[in-house]
């Protein structure tokens, strides 16, 4: 989807940045992986920087995030930007340019290339937007959980297993119609299950994100694995799985999702944990 040529693209979550820039050696590190990885950094992550409230570790984290994009300038747009111009384009067009889409606003590399926004005036008022950011977006999530209940359960009652519940949201429609249901609260009026088919197609971000929440509210259903899931904000990410090679976190709930999705929602993707695998590939 995307032109960057000969290089994997890793995608990288704020806790593998975070755990990233407390290693001494991060810019060796650094360093060797930039000779096989294009590294992209999505927007939310630097919104979590400028909510930082300690200015030494503020700094530290924006000058490791610079250092991993490089000249790249792939500071990935957030998922809800992302999901609403996609939408758009494809509702005016019938088709998605992904090299403009995928591209944070101009003004927003600039900030992030001169880093005098990143600041204590700043922080004090980023830190309880987030926050109001983040009960917004559960509080979407968790509207979907009474609509969604009583499919956990196979007609005899009892629990299904993942497997047999992800056959049955195949087998029913549950997922065109879970993507319909997303492109008609961001578009504001109706569109028919064609039009989400198609999108679908278009769009695999959508896809991506309609199995990560589907699987999210299974695990949270009480019916399965006594599992925590991740939070609905974590979950968003889930559409930069298709756009990339590598996925990193140190977000363990995030990551048992996102291998599931990888697994019901087949994607040439590696979910990778920071501490895990990914650093012992590059420390060792």
């Amino acid at each position: 989807m995307t032109d960057i040529a000969d290089k994997q693209i890793v995608v990288w979550e704020t806790s593998a940045i975070n755990n990233l820039a407390n290693i001494s050696n991060c810019d060796d590190l650094i360093a060797r992986m930039e000779i096989a990885y294009t590294h992209w950094v999505p927007m939310q992550v630097f919104d979590e920087i400028a909510a930082t409230q300690c200015s030494k570790r503020r700094d530290h984290l924006l000058r490791v995030c610079r250092r991993l994009t490089g000249n790249s300038d792939w500071s990935l747009i957030s998922p809800g930007a992302l999901i609403l111009e996609a939408i758009q384009e494809f509702s005016t067009s019938g088709k998605i340019d992904w090299n403009e889409l995928m591209k944070a606003d101009p003004k927003f590399e600039q900030a992030i290339a001169s880093g005098a926004v990143f600041d204590d005036d700043l922080a004090s008022v980023q830190k309880p937007q987030m926050q109001g950011h983040l009960n917004q977006v559960e509080g979407f999530f968790a509207q979907q959980k009474t609509q969604l209940e009583s499919i956990f359960t196979s007609g005899s009652g009892r629990p299904d297993t993942l497997d047999e519940f992800i056959k049955r949201t195949r087998s029913d429609g549950l997922i065109p119609r879970e993507i319909r249901r997303t492109c008609e609260c961001i578009l504001g009026h109706d569109v028919d299950l064609q039009f989400a088919e198609k999108f679908s197609k278009a769009f695999p971000p959508i896809m991506a994100q309609t199995y990560a929440f589907l699987i999210a509210h299974y695990r949270r259903s009480g019916l399965s694995l006594k599992k925590k899931s991740a939070g609905a904000f974590d979950l968003y990410a889930s559409m930069y799985l298709p756009l990339c090679h590598k996925y990193v976190s140190e977000d363990r709930d995030q990551l048992a999702i996102f291998r599931e999705v990888v697994k019901y929602y087949p994607l040439l993707v590696e979910v990778i944990w920071f501490s895990g695998d990914f650093r012992r590939r590059f420390t060792n």
